[in-house]
């Protein structure tokens, strides 16, 4: 969670906000990177504190999903390993 807000406040909005209407957009929705999308989605729709704050939750929580599968892959590869 407290990564989430790390890259907010170093200027990840703004980040995404210079690839709207660039060839990376299309490819970023698509590709369906986690928080990339979500972004995109937020700046394209009516901004209020209530849609950050969503935008954010979502984020967190498709971060941890991601981190749960990974730690899954690697327990999994562990047994097989040994």
């Amino acid at each position: 969670n407290e990564r989430v807000f790390i890259m907010l406040e170093q200027g990840w909005i703004d980040e995404v906000k210079n690839l709207l209407d660039t060839p990376w957009e299309p490819f970023i929705m698509q590709k369906k990177i986690i928080g990339y999308d979500d972004i995109i989605t937020y700046l394209r729709t009516q901004q209020t504190p209530e849609s950050l704050q969503k935008m954010i939750a979502t984020i967190q929580q498709r971060t941890r999903n991601y981190a749960k599968r990974q730690m899954t892959y690697w327990r999994m590869l562990k047994k097989e390993i040994e």
